[in-house]
C-alpha cells in the first residue's frame, strides 16, 4: 500500500504554499518526477467538497472531457500507482466529510479507494486526531510539521523585502529589535510578510503596541480578502501526464 503523508502546522505557517509549490515544481519537471501525475485539490472549495466519488474528486472543469476520462480510466486501472494526490486543508472539511463512512476523502486517505495512490494531506493540528485514525490501516504513514521561519529565514526575507532601500531596512531591524513581542510574530510567514508591508506603507512609522498591530493586521487581511474576491484570477499550473498517448495540462486556481 502506498504512503500517506500528513503535513501539519498552525494557520499562516505555509502549508498551502508548500502544497501548491509541490504541484507547480512538479509541472516544471523540477521535483517528484517519479510520479506520472500530481493532482492538487483545495478542500475548502465547495465544488471539491461536493465530491462523493473518485471521478468527481479528480474532475476539473477546465480539462477536456475526453482527456479527463482517459486519465481517470488509467488511474482506476492502476489503482493510483505513480500518482500523488495532494489534499490541501483537511481541517476545512466538516466532521462527516473528514471521517464519515460515505466520505470519498476518508476512503482515499485510508486506502480503501485507489490503494496504490500516494496521498499528501495538509491540516491544522485541530483536525489531526481524525487524520491519524484514518492513516492507521496504512503500512506507510509519515508526519511532517511545518514550523515556519527561523531567524535565518526572517533575516533573508527582510533583506529581500528592503533590497532597494537600505535605510528603511535598518529602521525596520531597529524597530523589531526593540519590540520582541512583535518580532516573535514573524516566525509565522504570513505575519512576517504583513508586518514588513505595513512598515513600508506607513513609511517607517509602524504601530507601537500589539493592539495597534492587530488592528492593522485585521484591516489588511480584510482588504486582501476583498481584493481577492473582486479580482479572482486563475493561474496556470502545468501538470502533465504522458502515457497511453494522453497529455494533460491542468489549469488550477492557486492560493495567493
Amino acid at each position: 500500500m502506498a504512503s500517506c503523508i500528513i503535513v501539519e502546522g498552525i494557520p499562516g505557517v505555509g502549508k498551502s504554499t508548500l502544497a501548491w509549490q509541490l504541484g507547480r515544481r512538479w509541472g516544471r519537471k523540477e521535483i517528484l518526477q517519479h510520479f506520472q501525475l500530481v493532482i492538487v485539490q483545495r478542500l475548502r472549495d465547495e465544488r471539491v467538497q461536493k465530491a462523493t466519488t473518485k471521478e468527481e474528486l479528480f474532475h476539473h472543469p477546465d480539462l477536456d472531457t475526453h482527456v479527463q476520462q482517459s486519465v481517470m480510466k488509467w488511474i482506476s486501472t492502476t489503482n493510483g500507482e505513480n500518482v500523488l494526490l495532494i489534499l490541501d486543508g483537511y481541517d476545512e472539511l466538516s466532521s462527516d466529510l473528514q471521517v464519515g463512512d460515505g466520505s470519498i476523502f476518508a476512503r482515499i486517505i485510508k486506502g480503501e479507494e485507489l490503494p496504490k495512490l500516494t496521498v499528501l494531506v495538509t491540516s491544522r493540528p485541530s483536525a489531526n486526531r481524525n487524520l491519524y485514525q484514518l492513516c492507521r490501516p496504512r503500512s506507510k504513514c509519515q508526519y511532517i510539521e511545518v514550523v515556519g521561519f527561523g531567524e535565518e529565514e526572517i533575516r533573508e526575507y527582510i533583506e529581500h523585502a528592503f533590497k532597494h532601500n537600505v535605510q528603511l531596512k535598518e529602521g525596520f531591524m531597529s524597530y523589531i529589535a526593540q519590540r520582541p513581542h512583535i518580532h516573535s510574530l514573524m516566525y509565522v510567514p504570513i505575519n512576517c510578510a504583513i508586518i514588513v508591508e505595513l512598515f513600508k506603507e506607513l513609511k517607517g512609522t509602524p504601530p507601537q503596541t500589539l493592539t495597534e498591530l492587530y488592528i492593522l493586521l485585521t484591516n489588511t487581511l480584510l482588504q486582501r480578502h476583498e481584493q481577492k474576491t473582486k479580482t479572482e484570477e486563475k493561474a496556470p499550473l502545468d501538470m502533465v501526464y504522458s502515457g497511453n498517448n494522453v497529455c494533460v495540462q491542468l489549469w488550477i486556481s492557486f492560493f495567493r
